[in-house]
């Protein structure tokens, strides 16, 4: 017994909840499941995999999924071998409205899983980069609040303030570090 996937509609459970922050988490939620059904290789198949999943669900609800496509790009590949415009071509390959999310989870996957006590530098690498790449990202996209904030929770704090000065030297504006996280799952 227990709770198992509709591999017709994995999406029905969410989908059928009427609480709009119910609904929101759920899709956040299910995530991996998605992730599991697609190849994230193939970012435009990945997009086009993710919108049928989905549905109809609201673009917010959908930019976690996108969030997370660039997120497993940079723990699965762009963490191992440091290949930014691959990564960067990977994200630019989606639809427009859905670049700045994956780039964000990607600036979060390098935070959790790069070099220990380095992964500001292939943040600010990468952000750099995709700023300089892609016309539509902003700052509080890469590095996003959440990558910032991982950071700050895993740097000592004298260390911190190093990495965040070099990132703002190099990168100029830097999300605050007040700002709240542009995803919450």
């Amino acid at each position: 017994s227990g709770l198992s996937i509709n591999t017709a509609d994995p999406m029905s459970l969410c989908k059928s909840q009427t609480d709009r922050e119910v609904r929101s988490r759920c899709y956040g939620n299910y995530k991996a499941t998605v992730l599991s059904m697609i190849n994230t290789s193939d970012t435009k198949g990945s997009q086009q995999k993710i919108e049928k999943l989905y549905g109809n669900a609201s673009p917010t609800d959908t930019q976690g999924a996108f969030w997370s496509l660039g997120y497993e790009w940079a723990r699965t590949k762009l963490v191992a071998d440091a290949d930014i415009p691959r990564a960067i071509e990977a994200c630019a390959n989606l639809s427009t409205e859905n670049i700045p999310a994956c780039i964000g989870g990607a600036s979060v996957g390098i935070a959790k899983h790069g070099l220990p006590w380095e992964q500001h530098l292939l943040i600010t690498d990468f952000c750099a980069q995709a700023r300089s790449t892609l016309p539509n990202i902003k700052p509080g996209d890469c590095p996003s609040a959440q990558a910032v904030g991982y950071l700050r929770g895993m740097y000592s704090p004298s260390a911190f303030t190093k990495a965040y000065a070099n990132m703002t030297a190099t990168l100029g504006e830097v999300v605050p570090l007040e700002y709240p996280p542009r995803f919450g799952y």
